[in-house]
């Protein structure tokens, strides 16, 4: 690119989310990346809970700590409920909404206080 020129350094680290979901891939996320991103309408029941299994043990073998690395999750038009249920259980820090439904959009943005209410007492002050 002819002339083109870097722009100013970030002014915060940029975390690199990975969205994969073979072994080979959920093993990098586990030793080397910040975050891994699914989609909630593309995987299988069990899929989650492997992916997250595999993704833990690479950390701890690596020296990481499995709670640093951040789960995030595109979803479509969920219930409170669904989402506490994905964050409590599976481990859900951030929850993207795919679509641009106004209905959605508005019962999603009803949902979080609720959601995080709920799941700030179901993981307790620590995490």
């Amino acid at each position: 690119m002819a002339g083109a020129k870097r722009g100013p350094a970030p002014a915060h680290p940029v975390p690199i989310w990975l969205g994969a979901y073979k072994p080979r891939m959920l093993r990098l996320i586990g030793s080397k990346a910040d975050g891994w991103l699914q989609s909630l309408g593309y995987m299988k029941p069990g899929e989650l809970a492997a992916g997250n299994a595999v993704i833990d043990e690479a950390a701890t073998q690596s020296g990481r700590d499995p709670r640093d690395i951040r789960r995030l999750l595109n979803v479509g038009h969920l219930s409170a409920d669904e989402m506490i249920a994905l964050a409590v259980e599976d481990g859900i820090g951030t929850f993207i909404l795919a679509g641009d439904d106004p209905a959605a959009m508005a019962d999603f943005a009803a949902a979080i206080p609720e959601i995080r209410a709920t799941v700030a007492a179901e993981r307790g002050p620590d995490e």
